[in-house]
Formats: structure tokens, C-alpha cells, sequence
């Protein structure tokens, strides 16, 4: 059982993994490759950029929503719910009469870390792209190398 669970584990990590860079590469991609055959050749269109951006945040939002379904059934293999009690600060009281609460801890889930290593590698990649590889817009050469 702990062997079956394990797995079942892993792959949940995996597909996360796999969902977290489908944002930043697959989903990108399929969108300019439907905008690219919307277009003749030539200069694009605002109906070519707006399927782009609408696409892309569509699909951006359904990954996420598949991320989350992942996330909890996760937490359901451990059997962890998230209950998380916060007081917003907008409804506290002004005169500071209320002892502050001190609700429970956050936990740190699966997908946090791989949402936030996600963030970061593709802000990582960019960068070493830009300063390494771009192209310069003064004297039009091919690599800042």
C-alpha cells in the first residue's frame, strides 16, 4: 500500500510538473502557431494578436484549474485538507482592541513549490536569453556574445 501510494504520488508530482510547464512553453506556442496560420505572411493582424492573448489566458486559466484538481487529489492521498482561517485586514478593528489571532500555519503544498521554481527557472531563462543571446537593436547583430 505505501508502495502504490508512493507511486500515485509521483505521478500527481509529474503531471504537475508537466502542467506548470505547459503554461510557459506548450500553451504559448499553440497559440502563435494557430495565430501564424490565421495570417497570410505579412504584418500580423489584431485578430491574430487577440487570439493570441485571449487563447492564452483561456488556456492559462484551464491549466490552473487542472493544477488545482491535481494539488487536491494529492492532498487527499495524504489525507491533508486545506483549512486555513485568515482575518482580513480591512476587517479588523481600528482601535486595536481585539488581541490579534494567531490562526494555524500555512502549509506549503506540492504545487506552490512547483508554481514558484516554475516562476523562477522561466525569469532565469529569459534573462540568460536577453543578455546572452538577443539580438542588439543598435547595431543590428545576432548575439551579445
Amino acid at each position: 500500500m505505501p508502495r502504490r501510494r508512493a507511486v500515485r504520488s509521483a505521478l500527481l508530482i509529474a503531471a504537475m510538473v508537466l502542467g506548470a510547464l505547459c503554461i510557459w512553453t506548450a500553451s504559448p506556442a499553440a497559440w502563435l502557431w494557430v495565430a501564424s496560420q490565421m495570417e497570410g505572411g505579412g504584418p500580423p493582424t489584431m485578430e491574430a494578436i487577440a487570439v493570441v492573448v485571449i487563447g492564452v489566458g483561456l488556456t492559462t486559466l484551464a491549466l490552473g484549474k487542472l493544477l488545482a484538481v491535481l494539488d487536491a487529489r494529492h492532498r487527499a492521498l495524504y489525507r491533508r485538507r486545506r483549512t486555513i482561517r485568515i482575518h482580513l485586514p480591512w476587517l479588523r478593528s481600528m482601535r486595536g482592541e481585539r488581541v490579534r489571532e494567531t490562526g494555524p500555519s500555512v502549509e506549503l503544498t506540492v504545487l506552490d513549490v512547483i508554481l514558484v521554481a516554475s516562476v523562477i527557472i522561466a525569469v532565469a531563462l529569459y534573462n540568460v536569453w536577453f543578455l546572452f543571446e538577443s539580438g542588439s537593436p543598435i547595431d543590428l547583430r545576432t548575439g551579445r556574445g
